[in-house]
C-alpha cells in the first residue's frame, strides 16, 4: 500500500515492489535510476531521506534499496546488464590504448600532447628515495622546487619538460 498525497488515502497497489539493487548512499542510486525511467521503468528509492540526512546510517538500515514493479524486473536486469557490458568495454579499451612500456613506473597526466594533441599522457613516479631526499635537502637547496618533470606521449612518442 502506497499513500496517495492527493486524496490522503492509502492506495492498494496491484503488483508487488521488489528490491532491484541496494545501494550505499542514495547518489549511487540516482544514476541506475535515471537510466532505468529513461526506459519507462517506475522506480522508488527506500531509505533515502534517512541516509541523506544521517549517512552514517546507511549500513544500520541496509542502504538506500532500489524498488521496481515485479513485472519489470526481466527488463531492468537486462538494461543494467547491457549498461555493465558498455563500461565494461570501455575499461578494456582504454586498457589496451595504454602501452606496456608506460604500464609500471609511470603516472598518467591529465595534459595534453603539444605534438598531436593526444591526452595518453604520462610522466615517471618519483621513488621512494628521491622524494625522502628531496624532503632531507629541502631547507638547503631549494631548487629542488623547481625541478621540472619528464612528460612522454603514448601515441606518437614525443618527450618533453614541463
Amino acid at each position: 500500500m502506497l499513500y496517495h498525497p492527493k486524496t490522503t488515502t492509502m492506495v492498494v497497489m496491484e503488483e508487488q515492489l521488489i528490491i532491484l539493487r541496494t545501494f550505499m548512499y542514495p547518489t549511487e542510486a540516482y544514476l541506475l535510476m535515471s537510466k532505468l525511467e529513461s526506459e519507462d521503468i517506475m522506480c522508488f528509492l527506500d531509505g533515502e531521506n534517512t541516509i541523506t540526512v544521517h549517512p552514517f546510517l546507511s549500513n544500520a538500515i541496509g542502504g538506500v534499496k532500489l524498488k521496481i514493479k515485479k513485472s519489470d524486473e526481466q527488463r531492468a536486469n537486462e538494461i543494467i546488464k547491457d549498461v555493465d557490458d558498455s563500461f565494461n568495454k570501455t575499461i578494456e579499451a582504454n586498457k589496451k590504448s595504454t602501452p606496456a612500456k608506460f604500464s609500471r613506473g609511470y603516472v598518467k597526466v591529465d595534459t595534453f600532447c603539444p605534438e598531436c594533441d593526444s591526452t595518453n599522457v604520462f610522466r615517471k613516479k618519483m621513488l621512494f628515495h628521491q622524494i625522502i631526499l628531496a624532503i632531507l635537502l629541502l631547507p638547503l637547496y631549494l631548487p629542488l622546487l623547481f625541478l621540472t618533470k619528464m612528460h612522454y606521449c603514448a601515441d606518437c612518442g614525443y618527450e618533453w619538460k614541463q
